[in-house]
């Protein structure tokens, strides 16, 4: 089984007030706790349970959460499962966006549903 690290672009959709899915911060650490079905987080490949390591290539924790609700158009999250974080730590191996464990992602900027003719 090959670990990675997963780098997924979200767009904020005309159907959703937000990005679909939910944060948990436990000490310093960012979890994702629930995903919207069909929101831009399911469709960016973003999982239940992902650490969030960095928002918008930014590694500053205690700034996530305002990151994430800034009103912007389009976020970018760093994000692994816990299994794969114990194993980039115990190898100290760091993500970033030219890691070779990395994944991109990219949720599409708008839902098929929805016209891009306004």
């Amino acid at each position: 089984m090959f670990l990675s690290g997963r780098c997924c672009a979200l767009w904020k959709w005309s159907t959703f007030s937000d990005y679909g899915f939910v944060i948990q911060q436990k000490a310093d650490t960012f979890f994702i706790l629930l995903i919207e079905k069909d929101s831009p987080a399911a469709f960016g490949r973003l999982l239940r349970g992902d650490i969030i390591l960095a928002v918008n290539e930014s590694h500053i924790y205690n700034e996530v959460a305002a990151w994430i609700a800034a009103d912007k158009e389009k976020v970018e999250l760093l994000v692994c499962q816990p299994v794969e974080k114990e194993y980039f730590d115990k190898f100290k191996i760091i993500l970033g966006s030219t890691s070779s464990y990395l994944k991109f992602f990219v949720a599409p900027a708008y839902k098929a549903s929805e016209s891009i003719l306004k």
